[in-house]
């Protein structure tokens, strides 16, 4: 996948190393590897699920994202502007549920 933001001289490449989505009468889940620019760090892991079992009105995506090693100041510049961290790593965890779109 190519991702490019104004300012960018180049487009930043992510490669989706592995995806799986699969879906029964209970649930939807969906799964994904994503490498990184260089400048951003190593991987990204995104998991998501919806749970089809409860009525349409309550139905939420559970979504979770991590990253191992990533390198704060490529994630400090996007968007471009000023740099907010000029060097260092980090892991990054996020969990976070949404609904009605």
């Amino acid at each position: 996948m190519r991702f490019t933001q104004p300012g960018d001289d180049q487009p930043r490449y992510f490669n989706i190393s592995r995806a799986s989505v699969s879906v029964d009468q209970n649930r939807i889940a969906i799964d994904a590897s994503v490498r990184l620019p260089r400048d951003l760090g190593r991987q990204l892991t995104i998991s998501a699920t919806q749970v089809l079992n409860v009525p349409a009105e309550e139905r939420i995506w559970d979504v979770s994202i991590e990253a191992d090693d990533i390198h704060l100041p490529g994630w400090s510049n996007m968007p471009p502007g000023d740099e907010r961290f000029r060097s260092g790593t980090g892991d990054f965890n996020l969990s976070l549920a949404f609904a009605d779109g």
